[in-house]
């Protein structure tokens, strides 16, 4: 996770990530059950789904731009969390 300024600013930021922890299985889907099992905590990840910190408090921006921000943060990020695209759907943003 890189919470390093942007160009242009001087120092890290602190940042507030929403995400949900869960285990994948071998093809990749969530298993919230796996969870509460001690041999899956090697394979739980974090799902980064929107950005509500980034040096100040940026909730009341657009949700797309705030998943553009944590797309940015997230891009050197490691296994241990992973950027959940932005889904368009009826009724949300």
């Amino acid at each position: 996770m890189d919470a390093s300024p942007r160009p242009g600013n001087a120092k890290p930021r602190p940042l507030i990530i929403d995400a949900e922890v869960v285990c994948l299985n071998k093809k990749g889907v969530p298993d919230f059950d796996a969870l509460h099992s001690r041999p899956c905590d090697k394979k739980a990840v974090a799902l980064a789904f929107d950005l509500l910190l980034a040096g100040d408090d940026i909730r009341r921006q657009p949700l797309i731009e705030r998943k553009k921000e944590l797309k940015w943060v997230l891009r050197k990020a490691g296994d241990g969390i992973q950027y959940v695209e932005h889904q368009v759907s009826f009724g949300g943003p």
